[in-house]
């Protein structure tokens, strides 16, 4: 249970990092507009990295997001599918620091533990098969525990990309 509760509060995090203070690339097909869908089904991607912990989180957050576009969410036969996976990973990373010594500066270095949230998104035309949407995004986290309405919120920021 702990590390359940470990890692929604993690992942909670990414997503409003990602949003906020992380530039999110996205990439959209030149030959669609949102216009011309009118659903949309979801889809964890079973990749590697994938926590399927936080896939409820996930699903909430990008439900919300895309309704409030005008779509509607279909369990199947929808126009598009919205494939993600999100997970996190504890790294190490070097922490370079100034230090001034008489009139020299010098560099101190520190190896660091920190904790990274990934975000992929993929929207595929289900007719065509074609990906037409994608984003990506990663970061470091801490451990404050966001809110699902801030997720939700930060998931339009993203999702307000595709046009």
């Amino acid at each position: 249970m702990k590390l359940r509760s470990l890692m929604l509060i993690l992942i909670s995090a990414l997503f409003t990092a990602c949003a906020s203070q992380t530039a999110m690339d996205y990439k959209q097909s030149d030959s669609v507009s949102l216009s011309q869908y009118k659903s949309f089904s979801i889809k964890p991607l079973d990749i590697k990295g994938h926590d399927t912990k936080v896939e409820s989180v996930l699903e909430i957050g990008i439900k919300s997001a895309l309704e409030s576009r005008g779509l509607t969410y279909l369990e199947s036969n929808a126009d598009i599918e919205v494939q993600y996976a999100g997970g996190v990973k504890s790294t190490q990373a070097v922490d370079l620091k100034p230090v001034s010594v008489g009139s020299a500066v010098y560099t101190s270095h520190d190896v660091v533990s920190q904790t990274r949230a990934t975000l992929v998104i993929n929207i595929q035309d289900t007719k065509t098969n074609e990906n037409v949407w994608r984003s990506s995004g990663s970061r470091v986290i801490g451990e404050d525990k966001v809110p699902q309405a801030k997720i939700n919120s930060s998931l339009e920021k993203i999702f307000q990309n595709f046009k």
